[in-house]
């Protein structure tokens, strides 16, 4: 096939085809040369193009190369008296090839000038040059890159928009969704750039020098005046844009909002923000999604202590209520957490040590929601105002909301934080029996350290309003112990003053007298005390009940604080410590050397639970090894440094008492498993057998004893569930209870 051009003079043509009569297909050759060239030649060429080159620039020519192209022909037949129908008979032929053929390329590589000029628009907002990657490289290299932008933005691209575009019939496809499509992910990051973690600052709002607005009316509506020049309407464009600029600040807000929880109160901008936001985007879905995925994944885990889990839950539902005040998000959002939390065993006992932590300091915040009753209502205070309400204050619950939880008189929504954790449990039980246990430590410290008990006192009234008179009543006689046992104790120092015959004692004492049935069970220790100290306390036991024949005094051995004064060679030093320490450093002036096992002997303490307590002497200094005996200690002639990284304060020796006796109880009692099985298939067993065929089966090293196993078992044997019989262990066949 051979290829033929059109004459350069159109005059020449028009002769020719005067002289062959075909004239009247005049509009035909010209039409079927130009659609020739434009499929063989043209449209290849700016497809290579458009595709192979990344400068934006390219863009700009391939579009000038198609209207040079497109004029070409428009002056080629100009003196034909027809030209203006042929024009648009070829101008329509374009259009049509370019939407079949062209049309993609032309789209993208028009997004992608779109999205170089909105850029430019952008960074003149914080006056930050673009990136390298959009450098214009067919402007002058001796200019500046802001200047070079500035000329060609202004130039080319506004002729671009304006001329070329409507003259191909290109401006129609600048539809409003090609424009929010470029416009979405540069807005969401110029706000990420300016606002993200600042929240404490406003940046929406209804007024016109608020960030988001200024955004609007500087940038992105210069940006649509140069796209859509003459044409473009300010008030057309005002809601779409507001739309797309809440929507993209709502994005962002949402991936930081656990951020922002923990910030709480200083965020409270922020949140005011979210919550305009969130009522013209109606993004609270995606919220609620997305933070309960950031609870499970940040706080609701192992790896996170309870403490910081039981913060993160007291600023969220604080948080959540100034974004929602009717409590729908908060129910939903923390439902999970709320199911975490009841799976920890420490849950409880950390949300009372914070109800009775100071407020001041870092974990006051539930102790200050304890002081503050203005937000509490009981459920009859609820239920009356609910009653009560006008109808027309009624307001549906939103769309998000579990229907099987809808709010009423005894709704959590409505419920204080203190009210929360206690309706989280179901009841009140588990607090007040957490409650005793810490109260019986906080006065025994208190005690200790001869300090009055008004700021426990401050507490029990604050906790009767919550829990009842009732409930409480047991902690009720726990002060009057306290208070009793004070008095007493000033008796006994008066009557020795005063010179009345009393017994004398070998050391002096404070006696803690407590009433057995009222006060949580303490650890029972039984080690033989210094002769000094269980001569002193027979002599006062005698005297007491001498004064109160109907009562009896036993001594909790495990329980209590010795002042301790040891000597050295070089200085002396004084120590403040529980009996058993006491116990165990004090049998050291009847020998310099011990060994485990007849020290263990001695005070009558398990070996393993002896090396534990050696240890605390080891890092103070006072005891030491015997080199080349490891069983045997002696205590120094000169005393160092105490190690202070590891040294132990009294309240810590006990915490740490009681959470080796709640961990041993919790092993006994996985053991009574293993037990229950090997009694019910083997028949009877000894002790021995038993602990060895338990240390094959678990994971982990047992630190049970023989004795406490047989003491653990003995407690099983009156309610007819195991039975001694011969030095062995069997199953009761009366009372066989699995």
């Amino acid at each position: 096939m051979l290829k033929t051009s059109l004459p350069s003079d159109f005059n020449i043509l028009i002769r020719g085809m005067k002289q062959t009569d075909t004239l009247s297909y005049l509009d035909d050759v010209i039409t079927s040369h130009y659609e020739m060239e434009l499929k063989e030649e043209l449209f290849p060429a700016v497809r290579k193009a458009l595709r192979n080159d990344e400068n934006v620039a390219v863009v700009v020519e391939m579009m000038e190369k198609i209207n040079n192209f497109h004029n070409r022909y428009l002056n080629y037949f100009s003196s034909w008296p027809e030209s203006v129908s042929l024009g648009k008979k070829i101008q329509q032929n374009l259009i049509a090839h370019m939407e079949w053929c062209l049309m993609d390329d032309v789209r993208k590589g028009m997004t992608k000038l779109l999205h170089f000029i909105l850029k430019y628009y952008l960074d003149m907002a914080h006056e930050c040059c673009a990136d390298e990657s959009f450098r214009i490289t067919c402007i002058d290299s001796n200019s500046s890159y802001n200047d070079a932008n500035t000329i060609f933005i202004n130039g080319k691209c506004k002729s671009l928009f304006r001329v070329v575009m409507r003259k191909l019939n290109l401006d129609k496809k600048l539809d409003d969704e090609l424009i929010i499509s470029v416009l979405m992910r540069p807005v969401y990051e110029e706000l990420k750039l300016h606002c993200s973690e600042i929240y404490d600052k406003s940046f929406v709002s209804e007024k016109e020098d608020c960030f988001l607005n200024q955004l609007r009316d500087n940038q992105l509506f210069s940006f649509l005046k140069l796209v859509f020049g003459d044409d473009f309407d300010r008030s057309r464009w005002m809601k779409p844009l507001d739309y797309l600029l809440y929507t993209s600040y709502t994005q962002l807000r949402i991936e930081e909002f656990l951020s922002i929880i923990f910030a709480y109160p200083d965020s409270q901008k922020s949140i005011n923000d979210l919550k305009y936001c969130l009522d013209y985007t109606g993004l609270r879905p995606m919220l609620i999604k997305s933070l309960k995925s950031d609870f499970l994944k940040r706080v609701s885990h192992p790896g996170t202590k309870s403490q910081n889990i039981i913060q993160a839950y007291i600023s969220a539902v604080k948080a959540l209520r100034e974004l929602d005040p009717s409590g729908v998000v908060m129910e939903i959002v923390l439902e999970p957490c709320s199911c975490y939390l009841r799976q920890r065993e420490d849950a409880v006992r950390q949300i009372m040590q914070d109800l009775l932590s100071p407020s001041d300091t870092e974990r006051g915040d539930l102790a200050a929601e304890l002081t503050n009753l203005s937000g509490y209502r009981s459920d009859n205070i609820c239920l009356s105002e609910r009653v009560g309400a006008s109808p027309d204050e009624w307001h549906p619950d939103s769309r998000e909301s579990d229907p099987n939880k809808a709010s009423n008189a005894f709704s959590p929504r409505n419920s204080d934080i203190v009210s929360l954790f206690i309706g989280m449990y179901g009841s009140k039980e588990k607090f007040i029996k957490e409650y005793q246990k810490l109260l019986s430590r906080r006065l025994q410290q208190n005690w200790f350290k001869e300090q009055d008990e008004s700021n426990e006192i401050r507490n029990l009234e604050l906790f009767k309003l919550r829990f009842g008179e009732e409930e409480v009543s047991k902690c009720t006689v726990m002060f009057k112990d306290f208070s009793d046992s004070r008095r007493i104790n000033e008796n006994f120092k008066e009557k020795l003053t005063q010179g009345l015959p009393l017994p004398q004692y070998e050391v002096n004492f404070r006696t803690f007298i407590i009433s057995h049935n009222f006060w949580p069970e303490m650890t029972e220790v039984e080690i033989d005390l210094p002769k000094e100290i269980q001569e002193s306390f027979d002599k006062f036991k005698l005297d007491y009940e001498r004064q109160k024949a109907s009562r009896s005094l036993k001594l909790v051995k495990g329980v209590g604080s010795v002042d301790l004064d040891l000597e050295f060679e070089d200085e002396s030093r004084s120590y403040k410590v529980n009996p058993v320490l006491a116990s165990i450093v004090l049998k050291f002036e009847e020998k310099d050397k011990w060994s485990i096992e007849d020290l263990s002997a001695a005070i009558k303490l398990p070996p393993t639970v002896l090396r534990k307590k050696l240890m605390y002497w080891i890092q103070q200094g006072v005891i030491k090894q015997v080199r080349g005996e490891d069983d045997m200690f002696m205590v120094v002639d000169k005393i160092g440094p105490a190690n202070e990284e590891n040294m132990s304060t009294m309240e810590g020796e006990e915490e740490a008492d009681d959470v080796d006796e709640e961990k041993q109880e919790e092993e006994l009692n996985m053991m009574w498993n293993y037990v229950k099985g090997m009694l019910s298939n083997l028949g009877s067993l000894n002790a021995d057998r038993i602990l060895g065929m338990f240390s094959m089966f678990s994971d982990e090293d047992s630190e049970i004893d023989k004795k406490q196993l047989c003491e653990f078992l003995n407690k099983k044997s009156p309610g007819g569930i195991v039975d001694f019989r011969t030095g062995k262990i069997q199953t009761d066949v009366v009372g066989l209870i699995f």
